[in-house]
């Protein structure tokens, strides 16, 4: 089966969004990091702009919103559009839902099995959450009987709807939506996606790849002028792209193809067997010129965060891939939790340029970030909780193996 795609302008710079100064925590150019701490709570660390330059903050979400505690093993999944948005399974194995309207007033929760009867999702489930052309919200988790379901809000009420066969247990789901939702994940040791076909009604399409995948690794996704990215981990722990091109770059693409980037331009380094991967396509030319273009991180066995990068020139027929280990880059000797959260962010050139890795240190499980600004192109790396406002004792370390995603408000 061919899915097919089409791609808007608007929705090819995923990681951003369009809360203005206005509202959303921060303001415009913040970045936002969540994962879950040592108290079961989802936490939030966020730079923004103080007395012109940046300063980090931390926040309890969970505690402020007055929501239940993370379930054990549970998913995190963050976005934003014209609210603040986080979605995480509970210890009843409810999907919580934890919004910060468009004013900053407060964080709220939903539960969304109580506003809807959709079954329980299952114990340690992942979550992704989309928001198509930052309109309705589709959140995916995997059900008791693990099976993938879906839940919608329409713009007026939430519902669900099931979706087929989910991931196998400890892996990840990983979504990406245009004006329809896509989400990605491993079954029975092959990448699958679930889409949606509207024909003229609207219902969900599973498609098996064929593509040998791990259940245990992560899985990453974003859309570029090159097309609709899938990024996963084989059996053999080596790092895939599938990518379903742009036809001339209409934006709309009929056919997928899968390239191992680590047996091609990985240097010989493997992820690690459990190795989360986060990624984005970076627009900016110029200043930010070579480190623009198509960025995919991971864990690799050494415990170092690495980067594969497919350089931006300004044209479509862009540079190859390469990988760059870029904590011995930036001097680091920190190692970071293989199976541990791994998120990242880019802040646009016309607000700061730089491109964000966030990682848990081994053993310690403290958020680390290694980044790149293009006006000075040397990878660095901080401790984030040295820079949190009231010192490292205000920051609530996270749980070992926190999952971790960031967005970036444009």
């Amino acid at each position: 089966m061919i899915s097919h795609v089409r791609f808007t302008l608007s929705t090819l710079i995923c990681a951003l969004a369009i809360c203005g100064t206005a509202f959303c925590q921060g303001g415009s150019g913040s970045t936002h990091v969540f994962y879950v701490n040592s108290s079961g709570h989802v936490g939030q660390l966020y730079r923004y702009i103080s007395n012109s330059s940046y300063a980090w903050a931390s926040q309890d979400v969970t505690a402020a919103a007055g929501a239940p505690s993370v379930g054990a093993g549970s998913g995190l999944s963050a976005l934003v559009g014209m609210a603040e948005h986080v979605f995480y399974v509970d210890s009843s194995q409810h999907v919580q839902h934890l919004v910060n309207d468009e004013n900053d007033t407060s964080w709220t929760s939903q539960d969304l099995m109580a506003l809807t009867g959709c079954p329980l999702a299952a114990a340690g489930s992942p979550v992704a959450a989309v928001n198509p052309l930052w309109a309705n919200l589709y959140v995916a988790y995997v059900t008791t009987k693990l099976g993938l379901n879906v839940l919608l809000w329409n713009g007026s009420s939430w519902s669900c709807k099931g979706g087929g066969w989910g991931p196998e247990a400890g892996g990840t789901i990983a979504g990406y939506a245009n004006d329809l939702p896509h989400f990605f994940y491993a079954h029975l040791g092959y990448l699958w996606e679930l889409h949606t076909e509207c024909n003229p009604s609207c219902e969900y399409v599973l498609q098996d790849f064929g593509l040998p995948a791990s259940g245990s690794a992560g899985i990453a996704t974003f859309a570029d002028y090159r097309g609709l990215h899938v990024y996963y981990q084989d059996l053999s722990q080596h790092i895939h792209e599938n990518l379903c091109a742009s036809e001339n770059g209409s934006g709309i693409c009929s056919g997928w193809v899968d390239t191992d980037l680590t047996a091609n331009y990985g240097g010989g380094t493997l992820p690690a067997a459990s190795s989360r991967l986060t990624g984005y396509y970076d627009a900016d030319t110029g200043n930010a010129f070579p480190y623009s273009g198509e960025h995919v991180y991971y864990v690799a066995t050494s415990g170092d965060v690495n980067l594969l990068l497919k350089p931006n020139n300004g044209n479509i027929n862009e540079g190859n891939w390469f990988n760059t280990d870029v904590i011995a880059a930036s001097g680091f000797s920190v190692p970071a939790d293989p199976g541990g959260g791994l998120a990242s962010a880019e802040v646009p050139e016309a607000i700061l340029a730089s491109d964000d890795a966030f990682f848990l240190e081994s053993g310690s499980y403290q958020v680390y970030t290694v980044f790149l600004y293009a006006m000075a192109p040397q990878f660095k790396y901080w401790d984030v909780a040295l820079g949190i406002e009231g010192g490292p004792s205000s920051f609530p370390a996270p749980s070992p193996h926190s999952p971790m995603v960031a967005f970036v408000v444009q």
